[in-house]
């Protein structure tokens, strides 16, 4: 360490001037101090300023947020909206599907009866037993 330092760093001379020049010394640091508050105010109001154009901007964005919001939220209502319709076209569709099922197979139960009927039935071996045998059908045909 060089010397001037440790005649500077001597306590007894260190204390000498403080008392020589108090009153200097105090007016320094009182300005020092003004002088870093100032620094502190301005860098505070360019904080503040800066913040206030982060709240505009985050403010414009949550109102696109809720907007967006809104729109999803519309379509999904009208997407659940549609599927509700189909869902009960569907049930209307199975029930009309299990009716026609349940004709389907009374209907071939019928047929099916008429086909070993006419197959089981005694074919006529003459002209005349065939027209007699037609004469008798038309009236199962025929409603009058």
């Amino acid at each position: 360490m060089p010397a001037f330092l440790l005649a500077f760093l001597n306590p007894a001379k260190i204390l000498e001037f403080f008392l020589k020049y108090w009153k200097q010394l105090i007016v320094v640091g009182i300005l020092l101090f003004m002088a870093f508050q100032q620094y502190r105010i301005n860098s505070l109001k360019d904080n503040i300023t800066d913040l206030n154009n982060n709240i505009a901007s985050l403010t414009s964005h949550l109102k696109t947020c809720a907007n967006s919001n809104k729109m999803l939220a519309d379509t999904m209502d009208a997407r659940n909206a549609e599927i509700q319709k189909w869902k009960d076209v569907s049930v209307v569709l199975e029930k009309k599907n299990k009716d026609l099922k349940a004709n389907l197979q009374v209907k071939r139960k019928k047929t099916n009866k008429h086909v070993v009927d006419v197959l089981n039935d005694q074919t006529p071996k003459t002209c005349e037993g065939a027209i007699q045998y037609l004469r008798d059908g038309i009236k199962e045909i025929t409603p009058w």
